[in-house]
Order: structure tokens, then sequence, then C-alpha cells
């Protein structure tokens, strides 16, 4: 019962301590809000321009998501870019670190899977948001003239195998017409030589008829690749960003009032247990 009314008295002090000095607990409050705006607006503030790349394809990935992203973030992309806005002031490994980040996507597929799509977001960051918006603008443009020759690369082999496919159709099919035109003259006179001739013929013909339909089933995969060819290409261009990501004014204005209100109920608290002593 004595530890109650100790516990009781105690509480009792501290409401009636925060009730007389709710005054000062608001003032305390206001003066960290204050303080804590005028901070967020004399820090540098940092801006964050993204984009979007869609990865290119011939008849398959020509690049991982994994390896465009490491592509993106090598010195062969980054530092020409970070030659052109800072120059010597900063280091490579920190202007990877703080003003780049490259994300891949990740598309759902069950409760607890999820699976690479052919997409990777790029983030540049700068003092202002116009700098921000060139600095992606400028890892893009050196991504895409790195890339897309490959691409070009890939396709026109493409188009050469195809052309040689088409020249090797049209052979086998001129050769089949004339070993088909062969065989109806034999026929009409039917000697031992003949046959043996029509046989040897046929023999070909069947074989040269398989090679035909391999041709032709690699000429409709060439067409098809050639059909969904796709460069690299951004479908989500740098935007100029109106609020900084840093500083955070709202989340440091909900920060200000909880440290304020305890900064004070610790002071109010202090005080009291001074008075009773």
């Amino acid at each position: 019962m004595k530890g109650e009314n100790v516990t009781e008295i105690d509480l009792s002090g501290i409401i009636s301590g925060v009730s007389k000095n709710k005054g000062f607990i608001v003032k305390t409050m206001l003066a960290v809000v204050v303080l804590t705006i005028i901070v967020s607006f004399v820090l540098p503030k940092t801006y964050e321009s993204n984009s979007v790349i869609h990865l290119g394809n011939v008849g398959g990935g020509v690049y991982t998501v994994v390896e465009v992203k490491n592509i993106i973030l090598s010195s062969d992309i980054l530092l020409p870019v970070k030659n052109k806005f800072f120059g010597d002031k900063i280091s490579f490994d920190e202007f990877k670190k703080k003003y780049v980040e490259v994300n891949l996507v990740l598309e759902r597929v069950g409760l607890a899977e999820n699976k690479e799509v052919p997409l990777v977001t790029v983030s540049a960051r700068a003092r202002t948001a116009q700098n921000a918006v060139d600095l992606n603008q400028g890892i893009l443009d050196n991504f895409l003239s790195y890339v897309n020759p490959e691409i070009e690369k890939l396709i026109n082999l493409k188009e050469e195998e195809l052309e040689i496919t088409n020249k090797d159709i049209q052979r086998i099919e001129n050769s089949l017409a004339i070993f088909a035109y062969e065989i109806s003259i034999l026929k009409k006179s039917l000697g031992e030589q003949e046959i043996s001739r029509i046989l040897i013929l046929r023999n070909t013909t069947a074989s040269l008829e398989s090679g035909l339909l391999a041709k032709q089933n690699l000429k409709y995969h060439l067409e098809n690749v050639l059909a969904k060819k796709r460069d690299f290409k951004i479908i989500s261009s740098p935007q100029l960003q109106d609020k900084p990501i840093f500083p955070k004014l709202i989340l440091n204005i909900f920060v200000s009032i909880i440290l304020g209100l305890l900064l004070s109920f610790l002071v109010v608290l202090s005080r009291g247990k001074n008075e009773t002593q």
C-alpha cells in the first residue's frame, strides 16, 4: 500500500508539473520545430531524376538486366558524366555511390516469388533539379551509344544469315526441280540403268527435301527474330522534380515535434525532481 501511495504521488506530481508548464512545453516544441525548418532551408538540397530503360532484344536478350546494371555503373558510362559535372572535385567511387543508383525491376509472380523483367531504372541526384535531369540524360546517352551498336551488329548478322538461307533454299528447290524432271524422262524408258539412276535420284531428293525443311524452319526463325528485334530504348525519360529528396521538410517537422515534446517533458520532470529535493 505504501508503494502504491508513492506511485500515486509521483504520477500526480508529473501531471501537475506538465499542467503548470504547458506554456513552456509548447514554446520548447515550437522552438525546435522552427529551428528544424530553418536548418532544412539552409541545408543544401538534393534533387533526384528517374528514368526507365527497356532492354534490347535480337532473338534473346543481348545483355541480362544484371549485366546492364553493371555496364551503366562502369567507368565507361559514368566517368565522362562525372568529369563533365564535377571535374576532379570528387572521386569516381564517390560519384557512383552518392549521385547514381541503378535498380532492377521485379515482377511478383507468386506469394514469395519475383521474376526479373527487361527493365532497369536509373536515378541521378544533384543539387538542382535541372542538373539531376541533365546528369541522368548524360548517363542514358552514354549507355545507349555503348549498347545499341551491339544490337545493330547482331541484326546485321541475322540479316546476312537470312540472305544466305534464302539462297540455300533457292538452290535446293532448283536441284529438286532438275531431279524431278530427270526422273520423269527416265521413266519413259525403264531399263536397268534407268531404274538404278531413278533410285539414286529419289534418295538424293529425299535428302534434299529434308535439308529444305530444315532451311525453311531456319528462315521462319530468322524472320521471326528480325520482326521482333528491339533496340535498347528509354520508356520513361528523366523528369524535372519540383521537390527535393533531401532534406524532407514534412518528415523533419514531424520528427521535430516529437523531439520537442520529449525534450520539454524531460526538462519539466527534471525541474520537478529538483523542487521536491
